[in-house]
C-alpha cells in the first residue's frame, strides 16, 4: 500500500514563506553594509534538544537561528515569525520553554552567551498581545525577548536593530518599532 502525500496546508506555506521573507531582508540588508549575515537555519535545523521539567528529552523549536555581524559586534537571535494563528497559552508555553532552555545553560555553554529571542509579528494589536503574554512572566526574563512588528522592519532598519542589539529597557519586554 502507498501511503498518500498530504499537501501542506495554507498555514503553513503562509508561515514557511514568512521565514524565508525573513532569510532575503536579512540578505538585504547585509547587501545594503547594515549587517554581516554570518549564519542563519531555519527549522528544523535550528531545533535545540532539551530536558524537560520532567527529566524527559524534547526540544526548543524556534522558527530560525540568526548569527549577524554589526562592525566589531556578534549577535545571535532566535526568532519566531508569528503571524497571529496561534493563542495567547501556546505563545506562553513557547516562551517559557525558551526561559526553561536559558535556565539550562545549554546555549551558553556553547556559544557563551544566550541569543535574544525576537518575535516578529504582523500587527500593532498582535504586538499588544504578545506584551501582554510577557507581563505575566518574571521580570527577570523580560530581557530574553524583543517584539517587532514586520520582517520588513527587523533589521534592515537601523534604528530597530539599535533597539534590538542594545538591550533597550522598555517593560514587560523589548519593544521594536
Amino acid at each position: 500500500m502507498v501511503a498518500s502525500v498530504r499537501e501542506p496546508g495554507g498555514r503553513y506555506v503562509r508561515h514557511r514563506l514568512a521565514v524565508s521573507e525573513l532569510y532575503v531582508s536579512l540578505h538585504e540588508a547585509e547587501r545594503e553594509g547594515l549587517l554581516e549575515l554570518l549564519a542563519f537555519q531555519a527549522e528544523p535545523d535550528c531545533w535545540r534538544p532539551m530536558t524537560d521539567s520532567l527529566g524527559g528529552q524534547t526540544l526548543l523549536k524556534p522558527d530560525a537561528f540568526a548569527r549577524v555581524g554589526i562592525g566589531a559586534y556578534e549577535d545571535q537571535y532566535f526568532i519566531e515569525v508569528d503571524l497571529s494563528t496561534e493563542s495567547r497559552s501556546v505563545i506562553a508555553r513557547k516562551l517559557k520553554t525558551y526561559v526553561s532552555y536559558w535556565n539550562s545553560g545549554i546555549e551558553q555553554q556553547a556559544s557563551g552567551v544566550f541569543p535574544r529571542v525576537v518575535l516578529i509579528t504582523n500587527s500593532e494589536e498582535r504586538k499588544g498581545s504578545l506584551v501582554e503574554v510577557c507581563e505575566h512572566m518574571p521580570a527577570e526574563t523580560w530581557q530574553l525577548f524583543t517584539i517587532t512588528t514586520s520582517t520588513t522592519s527587523w533589521p534592515s532598519s537601523p534604528a530597530n536593530l539599535a533597539v534590538i542589539t542594545t538591550g533597550a529597557k522598555q517593560r514587560p519586554c523589548h519593544e521594536s518599532a
